[in-house]
């Protein structure tokens, strides 16, 4: 029970900051990522390409030097495993939910990391719910491959079922139909062949029914 209220809640939060942002918890969290690594290097862009988070990583001197450089690359790799997540993935209720708390987490990292301790205790936070993001994401994964799987076990049994009637059909219009001309020791099979390749043939028959001939 207390899952499942997690998951609605995680759902009506997502509903909300797309409504206030337009933009859904994966997007602000990736936004939020450039915040907080901007706050650590102490860039005026929050919004960088690559190349140029590490040269403001190389930039960074003094004793914190390497852990402020470590908690930038963690937000990095976190910033691409979100813009890698696929629609799919993003909509399971329970990576709404893992990226909801990932959010939060972030949003402390932004308002308090200006020292060294704050930044452990952040770092070791959002490590965290990066960890239960990617259990979240291959849980669902596992779900799509499944709900495939099943689909593609549906398919095939429809199709099984359509070769059944069709042999049911088969029987029909064997039973309606005769060879024409008409002999009972069976060389009329002969007789009535029109053409023949590599997967039938078509021989002049009768139908029993109306008495006329068709092609079969």
């Amino acid at each position: 029970m207390e899952v499942a209220t997690a998951v609605g809640l995680a759902g009506a939060v997502d509903s909300a900051v797309r409504a206030a942002t337009g933009k859904s918890i994966a997007q602000n969290c990736w936004s939020l990522i450039g915040k907080a690594r901007s706050k650590v290097l102490g860039t005026v862009s929050e919004r960088l390409a690559e190349e140029a988070w590490k040269k403001a990583e190389e930039a960074i001197t003094g004793a914190e030097r390497k852990e402020r450089v470590a908690f930038s690359q963690q937000l990095a790799a976190l910033g691409r495993t979100l813009r890698n997540l696929e629609a799919p993935i993003v909509e399971d209720e329970a990576v709404k939910g893992a990226l909801d708390v990932l959010y939060r987490s972030l949003e402390r990292a932004v308002e308090g990391t200006d020292a060294a301790a704050e930044r452990g205790r952040a770092s070791v936070e959002i490590q965290g719910y990066a960890q239960n993001l990617n259990i979240a994401m291959t849980a669902a994964s596992a779900k799509r491959s499944d709900a495939s799987a099943a689909a593609e076990m549906m398919s095939l049994d429809e199709i099984n079922a359509g070769v059944k009637q069709l042999l049911a059909n088969e029987g029909e219009t064997r039973e309606r139909f005769v060879y024409d001309p008409y002999d009972s020791d069976g060389s009329d099979q002969e007789k009535s062949l029109l053409g023949e390749g590599s997967f039938g043939a078509t021989h002049k028959m009768k139908n029993t029914d109306d008495g006329c001939v068709y092609a079969v």
